[in-house]
């Protein structure tokens, strides 16, 4: 039994409309990721901004804060800045687990961070703390482990 030109136009037309779908499925998944991580990256930004005013007037802080109420300003704008940090580490560990960040441009980041955020010993007894973290406990368990992993070269 030969397969006449009819038949070959349907198996061309059914692949086409297959390959067109698996297609747009993928830039479905692609466009709903960079969705997702703009809507993070406003709501940091809206954080960012009642942050920088609890930067700015620190008393603001010791009154949403009970546990914060002795704090000094200086301690108080340490910690703000390291949420915020930490924002912008989520941020990025998040775009990269959705693939709008490449790996290249990840392992770029992550050693940088090594080297210069976790290399300050102050800096990483406050990226230990799991309360600055606000979207991914599972960034806050990467630094965690990079810290560990750092502490146990250093000896």
């Amino acid at each position: 039994m030969a397969i006449g030109l009819s038949e070959i136009i349907d198996i061309s037309q059914t692949v086409g409309i297959i390959a067109a779908l698996v297609f747009t499925y993928l830039q479905w998944k692609r466009i709903r990721a960079t969705i997702t991580i703009d809507n993070y990256s406003k709501i940091i930004s809206a954080m960012n901004n009642l942050r920088d005013i609890r930067i700015q007037v620190p008393d603001l802080e010791r009154a949403l804060f009970e546990t914060r109420k002795a704090w000094n300003d200086g301690k108080i704008r340490k910690r703000v800045y390291m949420v915020e940090l930490a924002n912008i580490f989520e941020w990025v560990f998040l775009s990269h687990e959705k693939g709008i960040i490449g790996d290249k441009e990840w392992n770029d980041w992550s050693s940088m961070w090594k080297r210069v955020i976790l290399a300050d010993k102050s800096m990483r007894t406050l990226m230990k703390d799991d309360t600055i973290y606000t979207f991914s406990l599972e960034a806050y368990r990467l630094i965690k482990k990079w810290i560990e992993e750092l502490e146990s070269k250093k000896g």
